[in-house]
């Protein structure tokens, strides 16, 4: 009998914010998420290993961020990153300029994702992954020290972002597509770490309404399988301040939808997270 394919149905932004973590308990309780990536930096990253920690099923990796959130280490540690003030300086495409020109010292990027696992691992949560927030670890410049920092602290498994599933806009696909063709570079660097055979969600980031998901289920056959997600629960106040054009609650309750749900349990897929890799 054929082996079910594995699901690894994945929230990402775990721990940014109030409506992310109810996002991601909603979306573990009544529906199909059984992973997260946890932002080290996060505002509300204690609520999220608590949340954590009470779902042995719920598993955690380390959403490594260099961008959008607060750095682990205090700032003035990190004058590159943070440029004097007391949060990442640069947003994914200024920074990612800076990287290729050479003007973030490499000490710095080791030094904070080094202390973004830690603080996981000090928490007491078993990290499953390593992955990048905005899928920065891909980089020509970041893609060996998160393998570096992968080995050292014995984290076996990374994502490594494909171009499975529909597209947001045509704007959308050419950002994955250019994030998939980095992907793919990156994995000489990631040699003999286990990841996903596919990757479904790239260019649809932040519109994962209820017919793209069914539409990427329909399509899930034999094999592993990550499914990148965004679920959140956002009071008006805190959707204020963010200035990503994600449509959180559509992606919540897509992955809490009935149908959803009995689609997964019918075509025999079977939910997990990176410990299930092989």
């Amino acid at each position: 009998m054929a082996e079910q394919p594995l699901l690894i149905v994945n929230a990402d932004d775990f721990g940014l914010a109030a409506g992310t973590n109810r996002g991601v308990t909603q979306a573990f309780d009544r529906g199909i998420v059984r992973s997260a990536s946890l932002l080290a930096g996060g505002a509300v990253f204690a609520e999220a290993v608590a949340i954590a920690k009470s779902r042995a099923a719920l598993g955690v990796g380390v959403h490594l961020a260099l961008t959008q959130v607060r750095p682990v280490l205090p700032p003035e540690r990190l004058p590159g990153l943070c440029a004097g003030g007391d949060s990442f300086a640069d947003g994914p495409g200024k920074l990612i300029a800076r990287l290729a020109a050479g003007r973030i010292p490499r000490a710095e990027i080791v030094a904070e994702w080094s202390a973004q696992i830690e603080r996981a691992l000090a928490a007491g949560l078993t990290v499953t992954h390593l992955d990048g927030h905005q899928h920065l670890h891909v980089l020509p410049a970041l893609r060996g020290i998160l393998a570096e920092l992968a080995r050292r602290y014995g984290i076996g498994k990374v994502r490594l972002p494909g171009l499975g599933g529909p597209s947001r806009s045509p704007g959308e696909w050419l950002k994955a597509a250019g994030i998939a063709a980095m992907a793919r570079l990156a994995r000489p660097a990631f040699a003999g770490l286990s990841r996903p055979d596919r990757f479904w969600g790239l260019a649809c980031s932040g519109d994962l309404h209820r017919e793209n998901l069914l539409a990427i289920l329909r399509n899930i056959t034999a094999g592993s399988h990550e499914l990148m997600t965004h679920p959140a629960d956002f009071d008006p106040a805190m959707r204020q301040n963010l200035v990503w054009n994600y449509h959180w609650e559509t992606e919540l309750a897509a992955l809490c939808d009935p149908a959803v749900v009995e689609l997964v349990w019918a075509s025999g897929l079977r939910l997990g997270n990176y410990r299930d890799l092989a």
